[in-house]
């Protein structure tokens, strides 16, 4: 297995599509932290420190993990006191994925609009564009943008 420390620099845009026409609507998100690339073979996999900026404990990190020959299918899980576990998958209409908050866990529906996956054990980007579905009713559209570089590359 080879691994590399990282720096991930994270955007995304938030658009609440029960509010999309007013300011309150979208909320953009630019951070960076540091994190660690893995390969063994088969799988890449992209771990990273969630920001206690963004409202996570000092523990809740995120893991993207992906085959290397099916790099447009993407799994998403988060640890930490929120938990989570998602799938993007631009190939199939709905995925069903989970949250827990607390004591409370919720089930929801993901439409990958777009994945573009350009990640290496080098680093790269990862590029997602999703709908979240809550009872059927269409909630939330992401625009994430994920950057990975070698410490040193910076």
């Amino acid at each position: 297995m080879m691994k590399n420390d990282i720096r991930v620099i994270i955007n995304s845009q938030m658009i609440n599509l029960l509010e999309a026409e007013s300011e309150n609507g979208v909320e953009k998100t630019e951070y960076i932290t540091d994190g660690v690339i893995t390969d063994n073979g088969k799988t890449i996999e992209l771990t990273y420190a969630e920001s206690v900026d963004m409202g996570f404990d000092a523990q809740t990190y995120t893991t993207l993990l992906f085959d290397k020959q099916f790099p447009k299918r993407v799994n998403m899980t988060r640890t930490g006191s929120n938990t989570a576990g998602l799938c993007f998958d631009p190939d199939v209409k709905r995925q069903m994925c989970a949250l827990s908050v607390g004591d409370m866990s919720m089930e929801f529906c993901i439409q990958t609009n777009m994945l573009k996956n350009f990640m290496t054990l080098q680093g790269g980007a990862i590029d997602l564009d999703y709908i979240l579905e809550f009872h059927g009713c269409r909630t939330q559209r992401t625009i994430l943008h994920i950057e990975a570089c070698r410490k040193e590359q910076l």
